[in-house]
């Protein structure tokens, strides 16, 4: 296509493209768009709002691989998420008491 078309027509795709971005980045950003405002709306009141960048695929060199997670770090993780579920079934069991003893 580039070979076909002339200089003038190529500068003026790509004033275009400064007005109106298309494309594979400008899709991947109206989806952080949807995903900023809905993470947004369940954020603790004082946490730090969430931008369409944060849901951005990263690439090139900011691109940073996962780092690798030792088994005791692992252990760890799990042993708080466990937790933190006993904790909200304890606050449900609580909560569905008190109804009891109210309607009863």
């Amino acid at each position: 296509m580039l070979k076909q078309m002339s200089a003038y027509d190529l500068a003026e795709c790509e004033a275009f493209y400064l007005l109106e971005p298309f494309g594979e980045y400008q899709t991947n950003y109206a989806a952080g768009v949807v995903a900023a405002t809905i993470a947004n709306v369940y954020r603790p009141k004082n946490a730090k709002g969430f931008t369409p960048d944060d849901f951005m695929p990263k690439r090139g060199l900011a691109y940073e691989p996962p780092k690798k997670q030792s088994v005791e770090q692992q252990a760890l993780l799990l042993r708080s998420i466990a937790s933190t579920h006993k904790k909200k079934k304890k606050k449900k069991k609580k909560k569905k008491s008190k109804r009891k003893k109210v309607n009863a």
